[in-house]
């Protein structure tokens, strides 16, 4: 809620406060509206893509691994828990964009004013992303699929896909993501908290142009199906094989 009041009261000032400069020269709308065009057509895209993989990996049983339920008492803890898209993707996105917007902004009109433009810009954007990945992690407490569903390829936590590896199956899906380790860390002796039985842990190799980063996805595991986990570590432990014998994969110690 925060982050929304801050995202809307910055695009609401800066408007007001900017309404000359950006009449004046049209060009300055001209970066904002592509961003917001873009994030508007993957959206439309995100619905029926998340029905289609779902309908896939539910419905083909070679892909699947295991799968998980999780009580509703638990269910919030875990999702606590998961991984999500952090400050460093914030970050990321709002420097890029926001340079965006100077450069278009100030090179269109040469006014100082495109350096406001851009400021605001990177507040209302910044706490607008905030705002979106807040509302997703409260919409996925109150999910009623309670599940997590393992595949060969990917992971799903209630209605949120993790990408693990790629698969020929879902050729659309593109992720140079590569699974090389999954391991498993049992509950310590004096965690009191007895819901679960410790965390799994899938560590992927994400390729880009110039470089190579490290993705952990960690979860926590159901006591009920404690005795899984060594079955699905087995499991992903093979299919990471050939991942591992790549040396253009090996991830930075």
């Amino acid at each position: 809620m925060a982050y929304g009041t801050v995202a809307i009261g910055t695009a609401l000032g800066a408007v007001a406060f900017l309404y000359p400069y950006l009449a004046q020269a049209p060009i300055t709308l001209a970066m904002p509206g592509a961003v917001l065009a873009v994030c508007v057509f993957v959206v439309a895209l995100e619905g029926p893509t998340r029905k289609r993989i779902r309908a896939l990996l539910e419905s083909d049983p070679s892909l699947q691994v295991a799968s998980w339920e999780y009580s509703a008492e638990a269910w919030p803890d875990v999702v606590r828990a998961a991984p999500g898209p952090g400050w460093s993707l914030t970050l990321m996105v709002t420097a890029l964009t926001t340079v965006c917007v100077a450069l278009v902004a100030g090179l269109g009109t040469q006014d100082e004013r495109a350096l406001l433009l851009a400021a605001a810009w990177a507040v209302a954007w910044g706490a607008g992303m905030q705002a979106v990945f807040s509302h997703r992690d409260a919409a996925l407490v109150r999910h009623p699929r309670r599940r997590l569903h393992m595949t060969r390829s990917m992971v799903m936590l209630g209605d949120r896909i993790y990408i693990l590896n790629p698969e020929p199956a879902l050729s659309g899906v593109v992720a140079n993501t590569f699974l090389v380790e999954c391991a498993a860390l049992p509950r310590f002796s004096a965690d009191p908290d007895t819901r679960f039985a410790g965390t799994i842990t899938w560590t992927s190799a994400q390729l880009s142009r110039n470089s190579r980063r490290r993705l952990v996805h960690r979860f926590l595991v159901p006591s009920e199906h404690a005795q899984d986990v060594a079955r699905v570590v087995a499991a992903y432990t093979e299919i990471a094989a050939p991942n591992r014998a790549d040396p253009a994969l090996a991830l930075p110690s």
